[in-house]
């Protein structure tokens, strides 16, 4: 089974690779890498996240020949919500479940702008959702690097607009952290409308970034809503 995994606001397909060395479940990781950075540095980056959403939906479409599932952290949730819809809009299979982690559903008002922001202003907020590695905090020239990427993903993520449309006929599960100051769990809750299949909604002892740590058993419960989408329906006792 493939899981396609997008990465949040300034990431990159790496910061998905300690879940390939974690990952016994059966599961085949694939890292998703955006436009404009990592191994893709030399390549546009994505005026519009319907845009970036499209990118990625034209490159994945050859390789759906065998079931699948995508998963998307904070921003990168957002991203592979699109993209399940822009599959489905051109026929391609579905995924088997759709994994949608740290952000609020698309139909809610975002609470505030920062990508428009000072520099400071800016580092500070981004502070707050508490994954900025210490050595980039402490590296002038990483940081100048790292910045006008986070700074532009926010501006995606804060100038999309959703769409109304037809709930998914795709499973949802939703992963939230208890100690998130971004992102209530009413706002993830919200994400049951976007879906006519079944729906599953789990929270974590964490903030934001609470699906990186390898002491959580979010791998495992990946596996599991996988495992209660694909497997097949006992039979019925007709007796």
């Amino acid at each position: 089974m493939q899981l396609f995994c997008f990465p949040f606001a300034g990431g990159t397909a790496s910061s998905f690779f300690n879940w390939r060395k974690r990952c016994d479940h059966g599961l085949d990781i694939c890292p998703i890498e955006y436009p404009g950075r990592g191994s893709r540095w030399n390549a546009n980056a994505c005026a519009t996240l319907e845009m970036l959403a499209e990118t990625i939906a034209t490159d994945l479409r050859p390789a759906l020949h065998q079931p699948y599932a995508l998963l998307g952290h904070s921003f990168g949730a957002i991203v592979a919500f699109e993209v399940a819809r822009l599959l489905l809009r051109l026929g391609s299979p579905p995924p088997v479940r759709l994994f949608l982690s740290a952000v609020r559903a698309p139909h809610l008002a975002l609470r505030g702008m920062l990508h428009g922001l000072s520099e400071r202003a800016f580092l500070t907020r981004l502070m707050r959702y508490g994954g900025m590695p210490q050595e980039v905090l402490e590296n002038e020239e990483l940081l100048s690097l790292f910045m006008p990427i986070v700074r532009d993903d926010f501006r995606l993520y804060e100038q999309y607009s959703y769409r109304t449309g037809a709930p998914l006929p795709v499973p949802i599960s939703v992963f939230g952290g208890w100690q998130d100051p971004e992102v209530p769990a009413t706002d993830l809750l919200a994400w049951r409308q976007h879906t006519i299949k079944s729906f599953r909604c789990r929270f974590y002892m964490g903030t934001h970034f609470f699906l990186y740590d390898p002491h959580l058993p979010v791998l495992k419960d990946v596996q599991d809503d996988i495992n209660a989408a694909v497997m097949p329906a006992l039979p019925q006792n007709t007796e």
